[in-house]
């Protein structure tokens, strides 16, 4: 597995290609050790992934909660293939959201601004 970390507008970028599998979890949980606390938005690019198994999974789930308890939110940015595909037939895309590109997470985050200004009555 091969990692690299980027800054995109309010968020921190992982991006990681290869197989996420029990050898590579050890690498990502270094990576991810660090960020509770350090950043609210932590997207993890797995559009390069061509193979996760339940360790890999495991691992994202981990991370989601983890992060979840310093108030800080995980998105996944998936392409076509066995990584989406493992991660809707456990429905864990329906908790943890799974983006199609870096553009979405704009959109998404761009709605989610418009309901914050609607609620705080602006």
């Amino acid at each position: 597995m091969k990692s690299s970390t980027t800054l995109f507008h309010d968020a921190l970028v992982i991006t990681i290609s290869g197989e996420l599998d029990a050898l590579a979890v050890k690498m990502l949980e270094a990576i991810m050790e660090p960020l509770p606390g350090m950043y609210k938005n932590v997207l993890l690019d797995l559009r390069e992934i061509s193979f996760i198994d339940s360790t890999g999974i495991g691992a994202i789930v981990f991370i989601f909660k983890r992060l979840q308890g310093h108030d800080a939110t995980l998105r996944l940015i998936c392409g076509n293939g066995q990584p989406r595909d493992l991660l809707s037939l456990l429905r864990i895309d329906r908790t943890i959201p799974c983006l199609r590109s870096l553009d979405e997470y704009l959109l998404v985050r761009g709605n989610e601004d418009e309901k914050d200004k609607t609620a705080d009555g602006e």
